[in-house]
């Protein structure tokens, strides 16, 4: 057994060392805590277990460092963080926090698997075509395929974005004479495509212009797609593992079977709605095939085309669905809700007619 074990594993955080611990892991996860709190006390052995265990699986510290900081002492990092309530667990992947909060059991088994899933290598490599349709993936955003010469870094720069939205979307890379035989069109390589429709490759399907070894550059264009995606939502407990992970109202399309309905809510999404991408998450829902009508008694029909906006709070309709292609009208129907203007629709108006 490994001496060092034995010793403390948690790093204390503070203001002087925090950006140095950022900058040099790719993983820092943060145990925000104060000494009066009884669940803080409960957490700190656990915590370092798990940290103990976290060095185990990955030994390496510029993949994963495990920290703490006592917020009575800190301040300054307790606001900078926006920490409410104690023990609160932050995790910054590559310079940046992730807004999930920990979803688990606060245990060792349950938290260093949370934390290995996040220092796991998030790139599939594939050498042909289907391994990248016929994939089966729970992933609904789109995938992303980068084209490589080698594992240089262009491509650490694409594997470092992926950590960042591996919950999100699908991210797969090819090399050498696979990059080049796979490539649609045969084209330049080294190169990164992003594909909107998760099964195939399609006319929508858009290259990235920027400069590869860039990782800001790449974070950036990545982190558009991800909020322009429309999520493609079948159960209940989806939607609400949407509001309650991700912490942003849901504007919601009940459609049935209607994909350019579908097209036309993409396109408003992108050209109307651009100052929203970061406020709003965009869902789909085709009631036809939706398991998530099927809890509620048949003689409630949902609407065949309905827009509306649901938070924690309830549900707020867009009033008249035709306005949907009136420009402006539904941005303002968003702004209206986000300055309070609204009013709240009664539960079974606004998910059935």
């Amino acid at each position: 057994m490994d001496p060092n074990l034995n010793k403390k594993c948690v790093i204390s955080i503070n203001e002087k060392n925090i950006e140095r611990i950022i900058e040099s892991s790719e993983v820092v996860v943060i145990n925000f805590y104060v000494n009066w709190c009884r669940f803080s006390q409960r957490l700190k052995p656990i915590y370092e277990e798990a940290c103990k265990e976290v060095r185990k699986l990955h030994p390496e510290p510029s993949k994963v460092v495990m920290g703490s900081v006592d917020v009575d002492t800190e301040h300054t990092l307790g606001l900078k963080f926006n920490i409410c309530a104690y023990p609160t667990i932050k995790f910054i992947v590559n310079g940046h926090t992730i807004k999930r909060q920990y979803p688990g059991k606060r245990t060792v088994e349950e938290l260093t698997q949370f934390v290995s899933k996040l220092v796991q290598d998030p790139v599939i490599e594939i050498t042909q075509l289907e391994e990248f349709i016929d994939v089966d993936s729970e992933i609904i955003c789109g995938k992303f395929i980068g084209y490589f010469n080698e594992k240089d870094q262009k491509y650490d720069s694409y594997r470092r974005v992926a950590m960042n939205f591996k919950e999100n979307s699908t991210f797969y890379a090819c090399f050498g004479d696979s990059s080049k035989n796979l490539h649609p069109g045969h084209s330049t390589v080294p190169t990164i495509i992003f594909h909107p429709d998760k099964n195939s490759f399609d006319e929508q399907s858009q290259t990235y212009g920027g400069n590869l070894s860039s990782f800001d550059e790449l974070f950036s264009w990545i982190k558009d797609k991800n909020l322009s995606v429309v999520h493609q939502v079948d159960t209940k407990e989806y939607l609400d593992y949407l509001l309650d992970n991700e912490k942003l109202p849901l504007l919601i399309l009940y459609h049935e079977n209607n994909s350019d309905l579908v097209k036309t809510f993409k396109n408003i999404i992108s050209t109307q709605l651009i100052d929203k991408k970061e406020k709003l998450i965009f869902i789909a829902i085709n009631v036809s095939e939706s398991t998530y009508f099927k809890d509620y008694p048949k003689r409630y029909k949902p609407n065949l085309a309905m827009i509306e906006i649901k938070n924690i709070e309830g549900c707020y309709v867009f009033p008249d669905f035709d306005d949907l292609y009136s420009p402006g009208k539904l941005n303002e129907f968003i702004d209206d809700f986000f300055l309070g203007k609204l009013t709240k629709s009664p539960f079974m108006y606004n998910t059935f007619q």
